[in-house]
């Protein structure tokens, strides 16, 4: 799983760092493996500052992927560190 925001985050990192076809590679593998992308819309937003607001240490991007997890029906996940 993944949101929206993470792709997004991947295809800007390469093309900035003017690796365009890495970042092409890359959108594909991600869409190839089947990679569940959940949209982050501004219910997902609102959501990730309530979220963050009642949980201080996690990041924001934590924040976000947890809004947005909560918005599709997702109540478990796993984490690689």
């Amino acid at each position: 799983m993944s949101v929206d925001a993470d792709v997004q985050e991947v295809l800007h990192m390469c093309r900035r760092r003017g690796r365009h076809a890495d970042g092409a590679r890359l959108f594909d593998s991600i869409v190839a493996l089947g990679f569940e992308v959940l949209p982050v819309t501004l219910e997902t937003m609102q959501l990730a500052r309530a979220i963050a607001s009642d949980n201080a240490e996690l990041s924001t991007r934590d924040a976000v992927h947890a809004g947005a997890m909560k918005l599709a029906g997702i109540v478990e996940a796993e984490t690689r560190g």
